[in-house]
């Protein structure tokens, strides 16, 4: 198996890894950084004098070395060499999310809103708020390796992009971008882009709904149902806006600045036709979600999840620890015009099911930890939970559950034809009942 020839790349194997001898080649290449401190990035030359102690592991991947810091549960502080200077090593840092339960690439800070992570490159058409900033398995299973360090958050070494307001901080040192690889079957590639629009659509009237803040006739909402209206579901939306907007008992009320659909929702003042917005908004956008969760598949991609054929299976602990956690388990698929697809199924310690990430095993990894080119395929890979002020708006609530900070989404996931055949499986295999 690959997990079984990767971990003969790992300098620390699993009996030393709560002591973490120094290895010569992890002392010679921090020698080399203390040597070289002025060629250093800027982060590096702040941070490497007072936390230079904490790197314990040096790996090398695709030819790039990273070197990790401990674990605290929460972060790693990692390097990595620069291909172009060898002397030269640039920060890298990880941080374990809390809706997702696992490792993620941080890439920088959002400018002007203090530690609000950048989920990769935002401003990219393709940009996938999941799946742009998860990480190589390789880079995962060396995570899995590194003992428990109670050392400080390093997140006060993350760049931030200057605006014309602020220089930010380290911006010259964010070099993180999104490259996409588009499937050549036509079949195939025809489902990709569905997946991608209707992720834009999910990402727009769900994930951002608290951002439609103007319910007349100029405001973002009708400009988004009149793009979409050859949906009916979109167009029951546009109706009810022009309806309510024609009566000038509540036009005026309407023209009121800021207001979002949890002010429309919870205003005592407002009438029943206002409070309507909601509710039309709700039981259109639930409905066009629920259809298209259930949209047909194409039967070839579908991998056969016989046991036999699993490629590679590896565990992504709770914080790094533990015997909770995501399991995940490989399948490859492949066509006659050239696409090669890996779907990393997962399911958790809750039983929940769902696809961890769909992506070419032919790609290489960037110095990041991610994969060069990333396979977007839009609503498939996404995670078991989100954040509830990004599921309250336009989502099915028959399939959401609340837990806390975070709504249990994935039963809406369930829905979708291949992770349905691969839950039947489990069942069949004993591992869910």
């Amino acid at each position: 198996m690959e997990s079984d020839n990767f971990n003969k790349i790992i300098h620390n194997t699993d009996e030393k890894k709560n002591s973490y001898e120094e290895l010569p080649e992890l002392e010679q290449a921090l020698k080399n950084i203390e040597l070289h401190i002025n060629e250093q990035p800027q982060s590096v030359q702040d941070m490497f004098e007072k936390r230079k102690n904490e790197f314990l592991n040096l790996v090398a991947i695709d030819g790039k070395k990273f070197i990790f810091g401990g674990c605290n549960g929460e972060s790693i502080l990692t390097l990595v060499q620069d291909n172009k200077n060898l002397n030269r090593y640039k920060t890298r840092i990880f941080r374990f999310s809390g809706s997702d339960h696992q490792w993620k690439v941080v890439p920088g800070l959002r400018s002007g809103r203090g530690f609000s992570f950048m989920k990769g490159e935002e401003n990219n058409e393709l940009h996938h708020y999941v799946q742009s900033t998860k990480l190589d398995k390789r880079i995962y299973k060396v995570i899995n390796s590194l003992p428990y360090d109670y050392v400080n958050a390093p997140y006060i070494y993350l760049p931030v992009p200057a605006t014309k307001d602020d220089p930010g901080k380290y911006p010259e040192e964010l070099e993180f971008k999104e490259e996409y690889e588009e499937l050549n079957n036509p079949r195939w590639k025809e489902f990709q882009k569905f997946c991608q629009d209707f992720y834009k659509a999910y990402n727009r009237f769900v994930v951002g709904a608290d951002g439609f803040n103007d319910f007349t006739l100029q405001g973002g909402l009708y400009r988004w149902v009149v793009q979409n209206q050859s949906i009916q579901e979109f167009k029951n939306i546009k109706d009810y806006l022009e309806e309510i907007n024609k009566n000038p008992e509540y036009s005026e009320t309407l023209n009121l600045k800021n207001q979002t659909l949890k002010s429309l929702e919870i205003n005592n003042n407002y009438k029943p036709a206002l409070k309507k917005i909601v509710e039309v908004y709700n039981q259109n956008v639930s409905n066009y979600i629920e259809k298209c969760f259930g949209a047909p598949f194409p039967d070839d991609m579908i991998p056969d999840f016989s046991i036999n054929k699993r490629i590679d299976t590896y565990f992504k602990p709770e914080n790094g620890y533990g015997k909770e956690g995501i399991t995940i388990e490989e399948y490859k698929v492949e066509n006659t015009d050239g696409d090669t697809l890996v779907f990393a199924m997962a399911f958790d310690s809750k039983g929940r099911v769902y696809i961890d990430n769909i992506y070419d095993p032919r790609v290489g990894m960037n110095d990041y930890g991610v994969l060069e080119k990333i396979t977007q395929m839009g609503h498939l890979v996404y995670k078991p939970e989100d954040y509830a002020k990004q599921a309250s708006y336009g989502f099915p609530k028959k399939y959401s559950k609340e837990i806390n900070e975070y709504v249990d989404i994935s039963a809406l996931w369930e829905k979708i034809p291949l992770i349905k055949k691969y839950k039947r499986g489990l069942i069949e295999r004993g591992i869910l009942k």
